[in-house]
């Protein structure tokens, strides 16, 4: 009788909590986000200027401006039009330059200052990253949740709040350019996603908008813009490689994304990069466009079927195959009319983007960050050791495994294929002392060879199913979406963080989604397997110790880094800035080398020949 009641009490307590499981796990997610912004303010103590009392900018120098630029805007309700404390005295354009993030802690300062009077601009622009930061794991969770579920997304979040190389862009006074892209660019992935995969108009209509509109602040706030055009490019070319561009409301809502995309950007914003003809040609948004008349001459062909190429080629070849090769043809076409050479430079422009795609000048490779990293010791230190880049890389091969489910057949041997490219492109630059050094000639082989040749087996592969498969192609339109997505955006950013070590950053995010999804289906890999009660604890055990292993020296270290990271501006700066005030002409103009000018600019009040 006993039992019967323990095992009732039992069953009560599972239901319980499935019932109640979307409240617990944002009870969870409250947690997390409250311990984040603990760790994060954990420094706040040190920016505080001892000439003035007033707080100060971040650990870096960019945060200097963004500063002064909303104090003006405080002042006087929006930016000046010529900057005359850089450059002078020609002084600089803002136009071109991302500000938003100044009107961001400008305004965040105005709201804040109605509740709570004494609270100053300073003190705001310190908090801004933490705050930022919470918002971005909600976010985060968001696009988490909706691709691998609640336990992947309250994993993910967790292990984001912790990793070592995530704390530096997004720790208390840290005011720069990637606490507000970061959100920016997980909430337009998951607009995107939501429409792409949307069957009902209306809906991939409203999920394109916001899509575009979070892309468009995105590329408002920050640079790290041309990653995500880079992503949900090649996603897309690769939905319509594979033909999964089907559904009447997909074409739409594309169309709808590049018009509403295309218009802001080049008409309104005036930075060199967004220009008509830099958008067409960039690598990274290229392949929006080439999608965009590839899914209407897919569409026409396949609604219309213009000039009866339906009726010719249906049984010959993959119409969507047909359409991207017509699109090409009259692109490589058009392009060698405008400009003859095209071909050479974008071949090059494709090698530097897999090389070097960010620290391609000696005046780039004067900051340290900029230099392009190894393996050994960079990507160690910023991820914390080599579990959790293996966790990533076994979650990425294994993410690859499920998404061709689908496909029985020689599905081992293109997961094994899939393994070879990740682990190419991770360890082919491994340190300065190694063979694989990113720079001799079989780092280069193994790296861009394994990037064509897994291409080349994925197009194989898709012919091959073609032409003698039959039964078997209609399989590719049951391939995850998402999942693909998530693949993708883990190859793109390994390409990214090889460039530069402050790029690193990005791939954190993508990486961690990967060692929680890795994490999460072993536990229910046991669980499936209906073995009896105690060796499925003892197996989650196992696997929970493991994170917990991984979770702990991560905590540590994250609060160890916390306590210490200290202002650029240091008390030396902070009194040879009191001096300057006090002993030099308001007009007196000093010559500094790069961003320590911002320092100069906002902390002395003196303008600077260079930033």
């Amino acid at each position: 009788m006993e039992n019967d009641e323990i095992e009732q009490r039992k069953e009560n307590f599972i239901k319980s909590i499935k019932e109640n499981k979307n409240i617990i796990s944002y009870i969870i997610l409250a947690i997390i986000i409250y311990f984040a912004s603990y760790i994060r303010t954990r420094n706040i103590k040190w920016f505080v200027d001892i000439t003035t009392g007033n707080y100060l900018p971040g650990p870096e120098a960019d945060t200097f401006v963004f500063l002064r630029y909303a104090q003006y805007i405080v002042e006087h309700g929006s930016l000046m039009a010529q900057d005359y404390m850089r450059y002078f005295p020609l002084g600089l354009d803002t136009s071109g330059e991302a500000t938003l993030i100044s009107y961001v802690i400008a305004y965040m300062y105005k709201f804040l200052h109605v509740f709570m009077p004494n609270i100053t601009l300073g003190y705001v622009d310190v908090i801004y990253p933490v705050i930022f930061f919470a918002i971005s794991l909600i976010c985060f969770f968001l696009l988490v949740k909706k691709i691998f579920g609640l336990y992947v997304a309250l994993v993910s979040c967790a292990f984001l709040t912790v990793v070592p190389g995530y704390l530096y862009r997004t720790i208390a006074a840290f005011s720069d350019k990637e606490s507000l892209g970061m959100p920016l660019m997980f909430l337009s992935f998951y607009f995107y996603l939501c429409f792409f995969g949307s069957k009902d108009i209306k809906k991939a209509v409203i999920y394109s908008t916001l899509s575009v509109a979070t892309m468009i602040l995105l590329t408002m706030s920050w640079g790290g813009v041309r990653f995500a055009f880079g992503i949900i490019s090649a996603f897309t070319l690769f939905q319509l490689f594979i033909g999964n561009f089907k559904e009447k409301s997909t074409f739409i809502g594309y169309w709808l994304y590049i018009i509403l995309l295309t218009l802001p950007l080049t008409l309104l914003i005036s930075r060199e990069y967004f220009t008509l003809k830099v958008m067409l040609t960039s690598l990274t948004s290229f392949g929006l466009y080439l999608s965009f008349i590839v899914s209407i001459i897919l569409y026409l062909i396949n609604n219309y079927d213009i000039l009866k190429l339906k009726t010719k080629f249906e049984n010959k070849l993959p119409l969507n195959l047909l359409s991207l090769g017509i699109a090409i043809i009259f692109g490589l076409v058009a392009a060698l009319i405008l400009q003859p050479n095209i071909i050479i430079h974008e071949f090059y422009a494709l090698l530097t983007l897999l090389t070097k795609p960010f620290a391609t000048s000696r005046w780039i490779l004067t900051v340290a960050e900029s230099h392009q990293p190894y393996f050994n010791p960079d990507w160690l230190s910023q991820f914390g050791g080599w579990i959790y880049i293996f966790l990533a890389i076994f979650g990425s091969v294994l993410l690859f495994y499920n998404i061709l489910k689908p496909f029985n057949k020689n599905l081992n041997k293109l997961t094994i294929a899939s393994l070879f490219l990740v682990i190419a492109m991770v360890f082919s630059r491994y340190s300065s002392q190694s063979i694989f050094n990113g720079i001799s000639n079989i780092s280069m082989l193994i790296y861009i060879g394994a990037i064509f040749i897994f291409i080349g087996i994925v197009i194989y592969s898709y012919m091959y199913t073609f032409y003698k498969e039959k039964n078997l192609f209609s399989k590719f339109y049951e391939l995850d979406q998402e999942y693909i997505f998530i693949f993708i955006w883990f190859l793109s950013m390994i390409i990214t963080a090889r460039s530069a070590i402050r790029l690193i950053f990005v791939l954190i995010p993508v990486a961690t989604i990967l060692v929680s999804y890795f994490s999460v289906k072993c536990i229910e890999y046991f669980i499936d397997k209906r073995r009896d009660n105690y060796s499925i604890f003892i197996l989650i055990a196992i696997v929970a110790s493991i994170l917990l292993f991984i979770f702990i020296p991560f905590t540590k270290s994250t609060l160890t880094q916390a306590n210490y990271i200290g202002p650029m501006y240091n008390q030396q700066w902070q009194i040879a800035g009191s001096w300057v005030r006090n002993n030099t002409e308001p007009n007196s103009v000093f010559a500094h080398w790069w961003d320590y000018g911002y320092l100069v600019q906002t902390g002395f009040e003196r303008p600077t020949i260079t930033d």
